[in-house]
């Protein structure tokens, strides 16, 4: 063996001296390696630290016991945000933060134990520190919900900024911002916490929320606004005025839903509303002149030309003027010229009569008489243009005292009654007959329910009468009587009294046509019903008069044909009638 020149030998006592102790330390070693894992059979191992907690010797069960106890007040209160003096205070549960136990039950238990034979079998310390982490986990979902709750506490939607008053005292309300939670720097905050299980206590990160419109973007729109509406408009013709006020044209403002790109206006609709006074005022309706036949047809008065205003135009105009300084209209009429003019007669193609229809009132009384002379006026003069349906009731106008009737006889049900205008449909009956003759087409006709011999007294049959009724204007006509003037010209209805008979004369151009009315078709007749006795507070006690005959019934049927001058058919008509039988009817006082 070479040795080193120089160096001291050692002696043969200190070598075994070394020797010893060497072997005396490696005893030691191993029986301290043997007795410690037995030591820690169920107890964590030395040097095993969880959140700065030594947990040597403990169980598996109190070391986790002890460290949920340093981690309670931090599980109950993880996170804690503030905002505007209010506070939400959030569990580790709220969160979705959760620690699981058995596995660091697991982690604490097994510290150790892989390294302990290494740790024999090389004489290593068991004095090392390992510092074993929480096995914390954050469950997204349940972390989402709570911030969204979070939201909907604390945000805030942006209010636009709007008009606000009428006319020149229209002011803007400002915009005001909007804010919701940053959910980015509040999931942040959480994992951070979750983390290290430290509490947090910080403030609500919010992020701001603009409006759309800002009261500097609503400024033009004003302007627009007060444009429109802070001054009057006025309407003129040259001689009268009338002023639209600015609250007036306010009420008419429609704003869009994009201020920003479109411009608020007045609304047609609403500004005509505004200016139907101007129109009604000045619109004069034109008069037709009125025509009468005395050898040739003459204008009896004088048409004159109405006017009226372009309603469409004006509310143009208006909504144009308020967009403009010159608040100021012109409004202008135009002509409207009457259907029948004075001046233009021959246009009408009114130059023969046609036919007459006429009855005798004979016999009738005073009252019937004076409504049969009332009704021909009415109706007389009746121009009836080409194409159009005249209306007996139309033409007549309503049946009232004030118009120059009284109370006479009409057929009520099953018997004569009074009532205004009594004898009028003498004068529907004469119309008829002119009409039937003319080879018009009817569009409506009513026969009388019983027979009234006035109009057979003169020589026309059985079947030849026209009924109407009126009750009043606003629930139209019950019966009337109404045909179309198909003559391709003007017709002329007039009325003739002689004070005995009434004529219907129909004027217009010649039409060619043949008219040919056999005699009607009588049926069998029909027997009366049984007398009737009604009581009277006119009649002193159990005195008695007959106020109705009775009358046989009778069904009748009427034909007429209508040909054209080559002899085609134009109308083929049946005209059924069905007089009812009537009781004899006698009133007793009571």
């Amino acid at each position: 063996m070479e040795r080193l020149l120089g160096a001291p030998r050692p002696s043969a006592r200190m070598t075994r001296r070394t020797l010893a102790a060497s072997g005396a330390a490696a005893v030691t070693a191993l029986a301290i390696g043997a007795v410690l894992p037995a030591r820690y059979i169920d107890r964590v191992y030395p040097g095993t630290t969880v959140l700065g907690q030594d947990l040597t010797g403990l169980s598996a069960a109190d070391a986790v016991s002890r460290i949920q106890a340093i981690v309670q007040g931090t599980m109950s209160a993880l996170v804690t945000f503030r905002l505007d003096g209010r506070e939400w205070v959030a569990s580790a549960a709220d969160l979705g933060v959760s620690v699981d136990w058995d596995a660091l039950a697991t982690q604490v238990m097994a510290n150790g134990r892989e390294t302990v034979s290494a740790r024999t079998a090389t004489l290593l310390p068991w004095s090392d520190t390992v510092t074993i982490p929480l096995p914390v986990s954050l469950d997204h979902g349940v972390l989402n919900q709570y911030l969204a709750r979070l939201d909907a506490d604390v945000s805030v939607e942006p209010v636009n900024a709007t008009l606000d008053g009428t006319g020149p005292s229209i002011a803007i309300i400002p915009d005001r911002d909007g804010r919701h939670v940053d959910f980015g720097q509040a999931r942040e905050t959480v994992v951070a916490a979750a983390g290290s299980l430290a509490p947090e206590d910080t403030d609500v990160p919010v992020v701001a929320i603009t409006a759309d419109i800002t009261a500097s973007q609503l400024a033009a729109t004003k302007d627009k606004v007060l444009r429109l509406t802070e001054e009057p408009i006025t309407i003129t013709d040259g001689r009268d005025s009338w002023v639209i006020a600015p609250e007036d044209l306010t009420g008419g403002l429609v704003m869009p839903e994009d201020v920003l790109t479109k411009d608020p206006w007045l609304d047609p609709w609403w500004v005509g509303q505004l200016i139907d006074p101007v129109v009604d005022d000045l619109f004069e309706p034109a008069t037709d002149a009125t025509l009468a036949w005395d050898g040739g047809l003459y204008a009896s008065t004088r048409s004159a030309t109405g006017r009226v205003v372009d309603r469409d135009e004006l509310v143009e105009q208006v909504i144009a003027a308020a967009d403009t300084e010159d608040r100021e209209v012109r409004v202008t009429t135009r002509p409207i010229e009457p259907r029948i003019d004075s001046g233009k007669l021959d246009d009408l193609g009114i130059t023969d009569l046609l036919t007459v229809g006429d009855s005798s009132f004979v016999g009738s009384s005073e009252a019937r008489t004076t409504n049969v002379g009332v009704a021909s006026r009415w109706v007389s003069q009746t121009v009836i243009p080409p194409d159009e349906v005249f209306s007996f009731n139309e033409s007549l106008g309503e049946i009232t005292l004030e118009r120059g009737y009284v109370t006479g006889k009409i057929i009520k049900g099953d018997w004569f009654a009074d009532d205004i205008g009594g004898g009028v449909c003498q004068v529907s009956t004469t119309v008829y007959r002119a009409a039937l003759y003319a080879g018009l087409p009817f569009l409506e006709w009513h026969a009388h329910s019983a027979r009234v011999t006035f109009y057979e007294q003169d020589g026309w049959p059985i079947g030849v009468d026209a009924a109407i009724y009126q009750i009043d204007e606003t629930e139209g006509w019950p019966l009337d009587l109404k045909f179309r003037n198909t003559t391709g010209a003007w017709l002329l209805l007039q009325m003739v009294n002689t004070g005995t008979t009434i004529i219907a004369q129909l004027y217009g151009s010649p039409t060619g046509w043949q008219v040919e009315i056999p005699e009607p078709v009588v049926g069998e007749p029909i027997p009366p019903p049984p007398p009737q006795i009604r009581t009277s507070d006119e009649l002193a006690p159990r005195e008695r008069r007959q106020i109705q005959q009775s009358q046989m019934g009778v069904d009748v049927e009427l034909y007429r044909t209508v040909t054209d001058r080559d002899g085609n058919v134009l109308l083929n008509n049946t005209f059924k009638s069905f007089y009812a039988p009537l009781p004899q009817i006698t009133e007793v006082g009571k």
